[in-house]
């Protein structure tokens, strides 16, 4: 499908998401970031023009297209790194994850004959240069019996959102978030009729241990897309035998914040 970007209705065939770590990012300050893309990324090397002047970087949804830098590149070896400084939203919560897209692959089938790679750029935050983790497999390993989703009514999670670890266990929670939905007709948030695509994404798990919210953090979060939709991958390791709720907050680039309830239960092992 095609992937509208930036202010002149540019769309593109291919996308990838790099996930920032922001966790020494005040809300609203801006950053320096490194996009390393290696030979793992086949659908991208086999579709990306051999000089890489086809690449757009952008916050998703024509939220705005990012001046970037080529830092490296050698289609040869498949390796690249691009560098851009980006602002984390203001009304991201500290430590949460910042979602960048790279696009590419013109949709007019016109070959890029001009370079958009710009200079080095500079850091307004001193010394915070912050390599994104890109997260290229895809939606393969799901929490066993979780179920995620938001319950309008509550925020209490059902029976079928209570996942039950052993502990010392480390498993990895997937968020399915589906494709960039619109509300119904006559509805809008903040000038928009689409929810918008995943701009951060951010978990806090609370309990009446103490220890409950180290089971996840938000240094865990891979964030991948494909044509279907958005997928959130998210390391949890179960460290007590407590209960936790677990909330995942997630900003979409239209301005919207979701958030997504399921119950975590630690249990020792019975010998």
């Amino acid at each position: 499908m095609p992937w509208p970007v930036g202010p002149n209705g540019e769309t593109y065939r291919y996308r990838l998401a790099a996930t920032a770590l922001s966790t020494a990012i005040t809300p609203g300050d801006s950053y320096d970031v490194a996009i390393t893309i290696g030979p793992d990324q086949t659908g991208f090397w086999d579709t990306v023009q051999a000089n890489g002047y086809d690449i757009a970087l952008g916050y998703g949804d024509s939220a705005g297209i990012i001046s970037y830098q080529r830092f490296f590149w050698d289609a040869t070896v498949r390796g690249a790194v691009l560098r851009a400084t980006v602002t984390l939203p203001a009304s991201a919560p500290a430590g949460a994850v910042q979602v960048l897209y790279v696009y590419w692959g013109p949709t007019d089938g016109v070959a890029v004959t001009s370079d958009p790679s710009t200079g080095t750029p500079g850091g307004t935050v001193s010394a915070s240069v912050v390599a994104p983790l890109i997260y290229p497999e895809g939606p393969t390993i799901r929490l066993d019996g979780g179920v995620w989703r938001q319950d309008g009514s509550s925020n209490t999670p059902t029976p079928a959102q209570t996942v039950v670890c052993g502990v010392g266990e480390r498993r990895y929670g997937i968020a399915d978030l589906g494709p960039d939905w619109r509300y119904p007709a006559g509805y809008d948030l903040n000038g928009h009729d689409q929810a918008g695509d995943v701009g951060w994404a951010h978990i806090v798990v609370t309990g009446s241990d103490a220890s409950a919210p180290d089971w996840a953090i938000s240094l865990g979060l891979r964030v991948y897309v494909d044509d279907v939709g958005t997928a959130v991958r998210v390391q949890i390791d179960v460290s007590h035998a407590s209960d936790g709720l677990a909330v995942l907050y997630v900003g979409r680039s239209t301005g919207r914040i979701e958030k997504h309830y399921y119950r975590l239960r630690g249990i020792e092992p019975a010998i």
